[in-house]
């Protein structure tokens, strides 16, 4: 079992690398996201994930979702949006770090 101290994931994340590579993952996410017929736009799905140095996203799940089949979209789409960008020296810091993140759905369905 691996640890993370709050101290070192905090100093992670707040580094600007880290916060453009996220972006990254959320915005080629988004670009893959095809929602179920009948969501509406604007709902948020809660993800857990984690990545590794070369950019593959492992251990993908749902957190939280309004509906069923719109998190099973969204986990999904990230699936698809993955491998991402192999991580650069000063993001690699991010590796296998639990991430949790939200996801808003921009259109519908």
């Amino acid at each position: 079992v691996t640890s993370y101290s709050t101290k070192t994931v905090s100093e992670c994340m707040n580094r600007a690398e880290v916060k453009t590579y996220l972006a990254e993952v959320r915005n080629r996410t988004l670009d893959r996201w095809i929602l179920p017929p009948g969501i509406d736009a604007g709902q948020n799905v809660t993800l857990r994930f984690q990545l590794d140095v070369g950019g593959s996203a492992t251990t993908v799940s749902l957190v939280k979702a309004s509906d069923n089949a719109l998190g099973a979209s969204a986990v999904d789409a990230l699936r698809a949006a993955a491998p991402f960008p192999p991580m650069a020296d000063r993001v690699r810091c991010l590796a296998r770090v639990p991430i949790i993140a939200t996801f808003t759905n921009p259109v519908s369905g």
